[in-house]
């Protein structure tokens, strides 16, 4: 079903029935995704987490983002333009990404004198529910955007044709 919603995506890409700026919202999300998955993947085999604990919080942020986060930042249809807009690029995952290099930072000149050298998991279980989240918001933008289009495409043609 998500396959059919990305490819339904990047046909109304190519169709130019898209906002530039939706396209590069869903380019930043996925980019976002691919790193944070790859950073996750990393703390997991080099920190060795713990597999249920890793996949529950990672399966937590999927969620969050995927019901909560994605629906801060709207996306609707401009009727004017024929598109399917999005309002406000957001910079979270730049920031989550900022978060994380100090974390790292911190955590590697910090907070490993003053507690357990164990202590460098914090970040990594961290990362596997901001990861979760950042795929979360990547579905249900694609999803979103299809469900919109279709929605607001079958009213804004049948009002084309019946002029």
């Amino acid at each position: 079903m998500f396959k059919e919603d990305l490819l339904a995506v990047k046909k109304l890409h190519t169709d130019g029935h898209l906002h530039w700026r939706i396209v590069w919202r869903v380019s930043i999300l996925l980019l976002y995704s691919i790193v944070f998955l790859g950073i996750a993947s990393y703390h997991f085999f080099a920190d060795t987490l713990n597999f249920f604990i890793a996949s529950g919080l990672y399966s937590i942020g999927f969620l969050l983002g995927f019901f909560l986060v994605s629906k801060m930042f709207r996306i609707h249809w401009d009727k004017e333009r024929a598109l399917v807009i999005a309002s406000g690029m957001n910079f979270f995952g730049f920031f989550i990404l900022l978060l994380y290099a100090a974390l790292r930072y911190w955590s590697n000149n910090v907070v490993d004198y003053l507690l357990h050298p164990d202590a460098a998991r914090v970040p990594g279980l961290t990362f596997c529910f901001v990861a979760g989240i950042m795929l979360g918001r990547f579905f249900y933008t694609v999803i979103a955007i299809r469900r919109v289009h279709s929605d607001s495409w079958v009213t804004h043609k049948y009002k084309i044709d019946n002029i």
